[in-house]
């Protein structure tokens, strides 16, 4: 079995054709895994966007959600009872 060390070393000895050739395929398995990440999770937010567009309420200022969290929050005394 051989080593990452030992592979790159090994990539590092061919001729530059050769290393782009590598290059290129690394990144465009690394694009393709990004591209089905960012597929999946629109997807996802779009149904789930589509089922709560009623409860969906986004704040619109850095106020109120420090607001909004406040009211969430428990307070100590709450926390003692």
């Amino acid at each position: 079995m051989v080593s990452i060390k030992q592979k790159i070393a090994e990539i590092n000895r061919k001729p530059e054709h050769v290393r782009l050739k590598f290059m290129y395929a690394a990144v465009f398995f690394c694009m393709i895994f990004v591209i089905i990440v960012w597929i999946m999770s629109v997807k996802i937010n779009f149904s789930s966007s589509n089922d709560n567009d009623s409860e969906l309420q986004v704040p619109t200022s850095i106020e109120s959600l420090i607001k909004e969290k406040i009211k969430v929050q428990p307070s100590i005394e709450d926390m003692s009872k």
